[in-house]
């Protein structure tokens, strides 16, 4: 493969296509590993191969509907002429294989020097992931390798995050775009809305970089009830935890975000006055199912001193739990803030 750089903030321009249909869910924040603009474009291609990336989303927002991807696109010298392309792919797998595609856009139409977005409201096909992480590519029509005229798939020069990046090559198959030699994270994003919202279900989550544990997954936070403080009926619920092991639910008023507490093998997401709760039976365990639950007392919050919850405050919660694989391993979900009315 050979790379060629051009300033980082060449990429500043959008090019977008039809206007999004209405949601029955809210967007919810774009997926994407690459930051600050495309800097480094690879005209590497042959005709029939892809690039993309790898993505994730919180696991307590699945099933999840795809709606808007988009792929940074540009040349070295820039002016290139805009060009169609094979296909766009969503795959419902990843690395090392992700298996037949899912959902097809054939034709897409890439324009040098923008971030190409395309809505895929506007196309039939199956847009809806279940679980677990998903591939998004760009199949080339036209080949570019060695062409240092013609315009390509852009990464952002920042390093390359290993399992997140793909190119399936010919020959060769699929690989992951670090082994490669690719320098950065291939500037693709993923904008996609939850199938399943409504009262039941509330709060907002955040810390999205939960870390995948020994069932493939990355185990997310879900919660449900009522924000009314005086209804006092919000049960958390931890989900896609391996099975048969404990864990149990954390507390606090203060969003934060710390890698690897401990050793964990996941983030912590809550800081300040942390309250715990695994006194007694509030131990959980995750069964065959791979997920536990805890119905909260607003009035009795397991801080230090212990405090109830009032109108106006918005409280944070998480899971820890523990893993198999390694032996005797931790990790965390992400975390759900909820502010009580």
């Amino acid at each position: 493969m050979r790379f060629l750089t051009f300033p980082a903030p060449f990429l500043l321009g959008l090019a977008l296509t039809a206007a999004t249909a209405v949601a029955q869910c809210p967007d919810e924040p774009t997926l994407q590993h690459w930051t600050g603009g495309g800097s480094v474009v690879c005209p590497c291609f042959a005709v029939g191969e892809q690039a993309g990336a790898v993505f994730n989303a919180p696991a307590a927002h699945y099933p999840i509907e795809i709606l808007r991807v988009g792929f940074g696109w540009g040349s070295q010298f820039g002016g290139a002429a805009t060009t169609l392309e094979q296909s766009i792919h969503i795959y419902n797998g990843a690395l090392p294989n992700p298996g037949a595609p899912q959902y097809t856009l054939n034709g897409p139409q890439m324009t040098d020097g923008f971030i190409n977005e395309f809505n895929l409201e506007a196309f039939p096909g199956n847009r809806i992931i279940n679980s677990g992480a998903f591939t998004v590519t760009l199949e080339f029509a036209n080949a570019n390798a060695g062409q240092v005229f013609s315009a390509s798939l852009i990464n952002d020069g920042n390093g390359c995050q290993p399992g997140k990046n793909v190119v399936f090559a010919i020959p060769g198959g699929w690989s992951d775009a670090c082994t490669l030699g690719v320098s950065g994270d291939w500037q693709v994003h993923v904008v996609y809305r939850r199938v399943n919202c409504g009262p039941g279900n509330i709060g907002t989550n955040y810390c999205l970089s939960a870390v995948p544990n020994s069932s493939g997954n990355a185990a997310g936070m879900l919660a449900s009830g009522s924000e009314m403080t005086a209804d006092n009926d919000v049960t958390l619920q931890a989900v896609n935890l391996p099975i048969n092991q404990f864990g149990y639910f954390l507390t606090s008023q203060t969003p934060f975000f710390l890698a690897n507490p401990g050793g964990s093998q996941g983030n912590l997401c809550l800081g300040g006055n942390l309250g715990r709760y695994n006194a007694g039976n509030q131990i959980r365990f995750s069964g065959a199912l791979g997920e536990f639950d805890l119905q909260l007392d607003l009035t009795d919050m397991p801080t230090n001193p212990h405090q109830g919850v009032f109108v106006g405050q918005t409280w944070n919660f998480q899971a820890w739990y523990r893993d198999q694989n390694p032996s005797n391993a931790s990790n965390f979900t992400d975390g759900i803030a909820i502010t009580f009315q």
